[in-house]
């Protein structure tokens, strides 16, 4: 019988970005956020963290700003922690 290796995850990914998010002040580099979140889930792809990022966007909860070619500032917008104050 193969042995099970999936961990259960309590907490989502995207609480988890938005935390650390509004820990570092609510602006940091997209390459420091994926080493930051890998800390707590070091199974996490870049394909994971983009599609997550992507998500947090789209529901107005972060901005992504191209910085340069290999560099993005993800921002954490005021709605969200305004919304995670009042939950």
């Amino acid at each position: 019988m193969a042995k099970a290796t999936a961990i259960w995850r309590t907490e989502p990914l995207d609480v988890i970005i938005l935390e650390i998010l509004s820990s570092k002040g609510g602006t940091i580099t997209d390459k420091n956020l994926y080493d930051a979140v890998r800390t707590l889930r070091p199974d996490l792809s870049m394909n994971e963290f983009n599609k997550a990022l992507l998500r947090l966007e789209i529901k107005g909860y972060i901005s992504v700003a191209t910085v340069k070619k290999n560099l993005r500032n993800v921002i954490l917008l005021s709605r969200a922690a305004e919304e995670r104050r009042k939950g």
